[in-house]
């Protein structure tokens, strides 16, 4: 069973107050587009899902600039799907990821946006939060239409002594109840539920299992973490990438 956050820890991530250049910025849309526009040039009419859309600020971006696509946001709060701004050509699925299968059809889809969502999907173990991130990617694949697109923004944790180590490390600090009060302090929005980021190793083996492979790969950023979090997680480099994916293989049902 997957971890949710609080209203209140997911009020934290929402920039409801943030201006639309300002957004587009964090967003980074332009270096989306410029891995999307090619493919739309094929695909006009493209419909999307917007998975783990929030507040649907980033499908708003899309529809003003692919006046003939369509969207659904998707995501597991309530809060965040309510703070939407109406749109003829976008609609709305309150649900959790790993329930996708149940409410949505095979290959309804041309292109799937994951964008700083898997690290979200965190269960009672580091494990199962693995296990969870796998299920999402499988059913992504399998919503996706033949040609489709997998679009995923992630911050990547490289570990320095073992690959996965630091993302294993940081998912017992903040999915920790005990240490909340102190993970809660040091930044971490989540503490008390958890965090579970991935190397570059590990997310393209997940992506390549459940049939993807990366056509683009594009790295928007690189952060600079004090030193009480990169020495304790064993910490080699953290940055966000992009990976644009294709369909290699359809996989097996999930």
């Amino acid at each position: 069973m997957l971890r949710n956050l609080s209203d209140r820890q997911v009020t934290a991530f929402d920039s409801s107050q943030w201006d639309q250049r300002r957004v587009e910025r964090w967003m980074r849309i332009d270096d989306i587009k410029a891995v999307l526009s090619p493919y739309m040039l094929d695909n006009p009419t493209a419909r999307f899902l917007d998975l783990g859309g929030g507040t649907g600020r980033f499908s708003d971006l899309l529809l003003a600039t692919y006046e003939s696509c369509s969207a659904v946001v998707a995501d597991a709060s309530e809060l965040l799907l309510s703070r939407n701004q109406p749109h003829q050509r976008k609609t709305f699925l309150h649900v959790e990821a790993s329930r996708l299968g149940d409410v949505l059809e095979p290959g309804s889809f041309d292109v799937i946006f994951a964008h700083r969502l898997l690290h979200h999907l965190v269960g009672d173990s580091y494990a199962e939060s693995l296990a969870s991130i796998e299920a999402v990617l499988c059913q992504c694949a399998i919503l996706l239409k033949p040609h489709g697109r997998l679009s995923v923004i992630e911050n990547i944790w490289n570990g320095r002594f073992a690959d996965g180590l630091a993302g294993r490390l940081l998912y017992c600090a903040t999915s920790s109840r005990l240490l909340a009060p102190v993970t809660g302090r040091l930044g971490a929005n989540t503490a008390g539920t958890g965090v579970c980021y991935l190397s570059d190793r590990i997310l393209r083996r997940m992506l390549e299992r459940t049939g993807f492979c990366v056509h683009t790969q594009q790295t928007l950023g690189a952060f600079r973490l004090p030193w009480y979090i990169r020495y304790p997680t064993l910490l080699k480099d953290a940055r966000s990438a992009h990976y644009w994916c294709e369909i290699a293989q359809r996989p097996h049902p999930c």
